[in-house]
């Protein structure tokens, strides 16, 4: 819709967060679990069980694999403003923005509804697979951002189902233990992840697209 409309993608992308997303999961659970399934299924947002190694995983795992794919590939250069800014302003996006604005309640729904259900049934491996290919479905429109091309789109798309499943299952164990965790996690993958696919492959730059 924003390629379309040539609106801001903000709008539409909360309106399916909250909308298409979280509303449709609270309403499953009240219908399916009765009254107090809803509060349940928020419960999880609570939960911030996870030690100071977890959460430095979760916040800077996928940043320094983008840095070290940059320094690799030779594609590496340094941020205008310094690293210092090029790290707080990711800190930023990702737990700021990412996170508590649209990771935690899009977390919600596929991690503590979908997912945990497909894995209740079916086991966390099969489980996971299982949430990968609705979780590339859902996630195709971001790849018309501004800018895209073509080539663009199809390393993103490459990236995106080679890795799905991978981060199914690490997001199913880091939800195990604390939902914040999870969102930080799926928040901070999703910053590293775009900025490592994006054409011309500029890594690690100061710029981190929300």
């Amino acid at each position: 819709m924003p390629v379309l409309t040539g609106l801001p993608p903000e709008p539409f992308l909360l309106a399916v967060v909250f909308g298409a997303q979280l509303g449709a999961a609270l309403l499953i659970s009240r219908w399916t679990g009765g009254p107090g399934a809803g509060r349940r299924l928020l419960s999880g947002v609570l939960r911030w069980r996870a030690g100071w190694t977890r959460w430095l995983t979760v916040l800077f795992a996928m940043p320094a694999l983008t840095v070290a794919v940059g320094a690799a590939t030779g594609t590496l250069y340094a941020p205008a403003g310094g690293w210092a800014m090029a790290a707080v302003n990711y800190l930023f996006q990702a737990v700021v923005l990412g996170a508590l604005l649209f990771n935690v309640w899009e977390e919600t729904a596929w991690s503590g509804f979908v997912q945990s259900r497909l894995m209740a049934r079916h086991g966390l491996l099969y489980g996971a697979l299982l949430t990968a290919p609705m979780f590339v479905v859902v996630h195709l429109p971001l790849l018309f951002g501004q800018g895209w091309t073509w080539s663009s789109v199809a390393i993103s798309l490459a990236a995106l189902v080679v890795s799905a499943p991978f981060f199914a299952i690490s997001w199913a164990r880091s939800c195990s233990t604390s939902e914040a965790a999870c969102c930080s996690s799926a928040s901070s993958t999703r910053r590293s992840t775009r900025r490592a696919t994006s054409a011309p492959w500029t890594v690690a730059g100061s710029r981190f697209p929300r």
